[in-house]
């Protein structure tokens, strides 16, 4: 297909997309698989759902994953070509995903979804240059505005996936915890990456293919010059019934293999640990049974995870020989100052497990 390219993310399963770079081709340019969309992809839960949002759908690349597990998908862009392109995707894939134009969730207003899953234009930059990456609002607010009204689109026990950036001014966590108050839900927020203002500038030119740059360049950079960098990663949502949500921001800047090692499994285990780790009264954890994770290696004074989020985490070197007996639980809790911290933090990372 003339100026066009076919990957084939799934088996059966096509994906077109724009050959060439965004300068190249122009502002409605259709990106197709890319390291941040394979990592969203690795990170959506790939259980039976009933309904799904693809909110930003771009070429479908989303939806094409979601169409092996979720019974009906509603994708929005404000792209028409990317409209376009995604429902040609879907023809020719045998698969069927309703396709609406508009920005954000004006398209979904009144609905609700068992899972939304965004690979948002989050690029902050004082101009837009291409859609597909940059939604023209100031600063990060895309991405905020996305995750804080999440909620109310989500059903009970729905999940809620996105990749993001965030400017960074002191603490980052402090401002993602602006974000997600208003939802009411878990949430778990993880940054993978922290840039300069020069690296990232330079980041996204080089993406875009931008050639004459200096001006550009400069505005961008005093753009973000009131601010100490910024942050990639993303940020999960669990909408369940809990009166006190717990909410847990951490930096894992590990290399993660994303193609052999899916991070689905790993974020539905860690959720499941850190609402254990949430819920359960000191005398509850003491009082259940606990075993150690068939996928941990004990070694010194580090218990080091062989796959999923792949922790290295540095304990006492008595603690971690006894990380596989059976009384490790009450052993740690009784012989150290805030072991039962400890034992909840290891439950939270799902480096303890429910016998």
């Amino acid at each position: 297909m003339d100026g066009l390219k076919v990957e084939e993310p799934i088996p059966g399963k096509f994906l077109l997309s724009d050959e060439g770079t965004p300068q190249e081709r122009g502002n409605d340019y259709v990106l197709g698989m890319s390291n941040a969309s394979l990592m969203l992809a690795s990170l959506t839960p790939r259980t039976h759902f009933k309904s799904a949002l693809d909110l930003g759908t771009g070429s479908g690349i989303q939806s094409l994953f979601l169409s092996e597990h979720v019974d009906e998908i509603v994708g929005t862009d404000t792209n028409s070509r990317a409209l376009e392109l995604a429902h040609r995707s879907a023809q020719i894939s045998g698969i069927r995903i309703d396709l609406r134009q508009g920005s954000l969730y004006e398209t979904v207003i009144g609905e609700t979804f068992d899972l939304i899953v965004c690979n948002p234009p989050f690029v902050i930059a004082p101009t837009a240059l291409f859609e597909y990456r940059d939604a023209g609002m100031e600063g990060d607010s895309v991405s905020r505005e996305i995750v804080s009204n999440a909620a109310e689109y989500m059903n009970d026990d729905g999940w809620f996936i996105c990749l993001a950036n965030w400017l960074i001014k002191d603490d980052w966590r402090d401002r993602l915890i602006d974000w997600i108050a208003p939802t009411g839900c878990d949430a778990w927020v993880v940054q993978r990456e922290r840039l300069s203002a020069e690296e990232y500038v330079e980041l996204w030119l080089d993406d875009g293919g931008v050639t004459d740059r200096a001006e550009i360049k400069t505005r961008w950079l005093e753009y973000l010059a009131p601010y100490d960098g910024v942050g990639f990663g993303w940020i999960a949502l669990h909408k369940r019934d809990s009166f006190f949500p717990h909410r847990y921001l951490e930096e894992i800047p590990q290399q993660l293999d994303l193609l052999h090692n899916p991070l689905a499994p790993a974020l539905l285990e860690y959720f499941a640990g850190a609402n254990l780790a949430h819920d359960l009264e000191d005398d509850e954890i003491l009082e259940r049974s606990w075993v150690a994770h068939p996928d941990v290696i004990a070694s010194g004074h580090t218990l080091v995870q062989t796959s999923g989020l792949r922790r290295a985490v540095a304990l006492d070197p008595e603690v971690v020989s006894s990380y596989t007996e059976s009384d490790f639980v009450h052993a740690v809790s009784t012989a150290y100052e805030g072991g039962i911290d400890l034992i909840r933090e290891l439950i939270r990372f799902g480096l303890l497990l429910p016998a």
